[in-house]
């Protein structure tokens, strides 16, 4: 796992995001759980087409890390 990972994303088979889950909420709750019942939905997204300034502006107000490498 790359170093720093803080959080998983959640998809369909067919790639669909659905949703992420932060690692602490694996290592904490009960292994007997779904990651449906534990996942964050509604994860931050960006398009393609998005002007790179309101990308970054979204990274400053949600203190957001990376969007990967």
């Amino acid at each position: 796992m790359p170093e720093n990972t803080d959080k998983l994303f959640v998809t369909t088979r067919n790639k669909l995001l659905l949703g992420e889950l932060e690692l602490q909420t694996i290592l904490l709750n009960d292994a007997q759980k779904r990651v449906g019942d534990v996942m964050e939905g509604d994860p931050v997204t960006f398009q393609p087409h998005e002007e790179a300034e309101k990308v970054a502006r979204t990274f400053e107000r949600d203190n957001l890390l990376s969007a990967g490498d």
